[in-house]
């Protein structure tokens, strides 16, 4: 009899992490739609303003990232010259 309800608790346990493991599937699924659809315009389906404030983050940090490699080049030509 002892036996018996271990498995019954176990199988309990088993359906809880199962139905856990759905819901959190159904968060992650849900929250990426909420990422998308807070980026779009809902009359133009045109990006928002913050998905362009994202954007322009994202160029400018490209662009500084290329203008320090230029300037690293740059001293490194002039310190050439220098020689």
């Amino acid at each position: 009899m002892r036996h018996h309800r271990i498995d019954e608790i176990v199988l309990h346990e088993t359906e809880l992490y199962r139905e856990l493991t759905n819901q959190k599937i159904e968060l992650e699924r849900l929250n990426s739609r909420l990422f998308r659809q807070a980026r779009i315009d809902g009359l133009t389906q045109v990006g928002n303003r913050l998905k362009m404030r994202e954007d322009l983050d994202i160029l400018f940090a490209g662009v500084v990232e290329q203008r320090g490699s230029f300037l690293r080049g740059h001293v490194r030509c002039r310190l050439f010259q220098a020689l």
